[in-house]
């Protein structure tokens, strides 16, 4: 179970903002999925057996078909060459060119000390409600 932490967040994720197999409403099924982890090469390879045969995942075992997978800009620059080409941002259709690095940037006008206190807040609080997730 080496990506049962990733596969569990991001059932859980895609479950709280009405993504799954049985959501047809909205047209979600003509909008384009992409995802961006720093190993998707390794992720993906067996991601749709792991949702498909999971009893807690398989209600999104379709839909977990769909996605087009990338590793972020910064991250792919130390992979083998081919996965620059498979799962490059540039290389896909309809995805920006990103990296999720620039997500902190709004940070810039707080202090080093409030970002570590207010990181390490929200990990401790994310870590002691894990458990609801199970």
């Amino acid at each position: 179970m080496r990506y049962a932490n990733v596969d569990a967040s991001s059932h859980h994720a895609f479950q709280s903002y009405g993504f799954g197999d049985d959501q047809t409403d909205n047209h979600r099924g003509l909008v384009p999925i992409a995802d961006s982890y720093d190993s998707n090469c390794s992720y993906q390879v067996n991601k749709n057996g792991r949702f498909a045969s999971s009893t807690y995942l398989a209600d999104q075992k379709e839909f977990v078909t769909r996605f087009e997978h990338g590793i972020p800009d910064l991250h792919i620059k130390g992979h083998i060459d081919n996965c620059m080409v498979v799962f490059g941002h540039p290389y896909h259709w309809c995805v920006g060119h990103f990296h999720g690095e620039t997500a902190e940037y709004y940070w810039v006008e707080l202090n080093q000390d409030t970002i570590i206190a207010h990181h390490n807040d929200w990990n401790w609080r994310k870590t002691v409600n894990l458990g609801e997730y199970f």
